[in-house]
């Protein structure tokens, strides 16, 4: 009976790890297939968000002075079907923040060349968008150059090695915005506003104050935040809607009263320019002061150029 009794035992042991070793390959299984589904979903959704920007890019290809037809159109934009396999329907849809009505979005592109790029923005120009300060500028600054130099509020890899993850100054252009965070003294409602989502709608938790995240100041506007007004991939062929060569600003003069610029703004950009001064883009000019050197060989030189265009 003993024997007997030890064999019955051991043989419910063996059926019990049998039943563990058989759950286990299920779940093993079950997983394996939820991993395959998933890297399968994953691909299908890149290919539908692909699909997205190539009929974007034929969008612009096609119609690249109609701007009714990228700017806000649902028939190109919203809901397109990419593919039916028979168990899923992929779809793409492009949206971007309506500035006209932040409660509802736009389905269109936006044109990047029309913001800020903080890749070759000079300090006055960074300085201009929201939520910036010296302090932030100086850190983008060091964080965008090559050297190891920090301006007087700024910040190199010396600071960047002694924090608790150290990481490495990017030292050169930025790739894309979102590497902002990474910059001493950026955060998310300096990067993003208050569109917490990035949805481009105004949602009521992003404009109730501090009841709910993000903080936001209430005011019944969706804040943006830098990236509703800078960019790090701007990109402008350089000729004019006519397909003629733009006129280069650092170059002679001559050019700059071709294209009918007043007089005392072809000047003031002459003046800058004997004196070493380069533009980084047109929009330097606004509102833009310069005191000419005292060894100025102008007549009358060492006075206040200061002319706002």
């Amino acid at each position: 009976m003993r024997r007997s009794g030890t064999v019955i035992v051991m043989v419910m042991v063996v059926m019990a790890m049998a039943a563990v070793i058989a759950a286990s390959l299920i779940f093993t299984v079950r997983a394996e297939i939820g991993a395959c589904d998933a890297v399968s979903n994953g691909e299908q959704a890149y290919s539908a968000a692909m699909s997205g920007l190539q009929k974007a890019m034929a969008v612009l290809v096609e119609s690249r002075n109609d701007r009714d037809a990228w700017r806000d159109n649902p028939d190109n934009f919203r809901n397109q079907l990419v593919y039916d396999d028979g168990v899923n329907r992929w779809y793409f849809t492009i949206y971007a923040h309506n500035r006209i009505d932040d409660q509802t979005v736009r389905n269109g592109l936006t044109d990047q060349s029309s913001k800020i790029n903080i890749n070759v923005a000079t300090p006055e120009m960074l300085l201009q968008l929201p939520n910036m300060n010296e302090e932030l500028v100086d850190c983008l600054m060091d964080f965008r150059d090559s050297d190891n130099e920090p301006r007087q509020n700024g910040a190199e890899q010396e600071y960047y090695s002694s924090l608790s993850f150290p990481y490495r100054a990017n030292n050169s252009p930025l790739m894309t915005l979102e590497i902002l965070l990474l910059v001493k003294g950026f955060n998310g409602p300096i990067v993003y506003g208050e569109d917490a989502n990035l949805n481009g709608i105004l949602d009521p938790n992003e404009d109730d104050g501090q009841e709910s995240f993000p903080p936001d100041d209430e005011d019944g506007q969706l804040n943006t935040g830098l990236l509703g007004m800078a960019t790090a991939i701007s990109y402008e062929p350089n000729v004019t809607d006519e397909g003629k060569p733009r006129i280069n600003i650092n170059a002679a003069p001559r050019g700059l009263e071709e294209a009918g610029l007043p007089e005392q703004t072809v000047e003031f950009i002459q003046l800058y320019r004997d004196e070493g001064g380069r533009f980084v883009g047109p929009a330097q000019l606004l509102n833009m002061r310069y005191r000419l050197r005292e060894d100025h060989n102008e007549a009358g030189g060492g006075g206040d150029s200061g002319r706002g265009r």
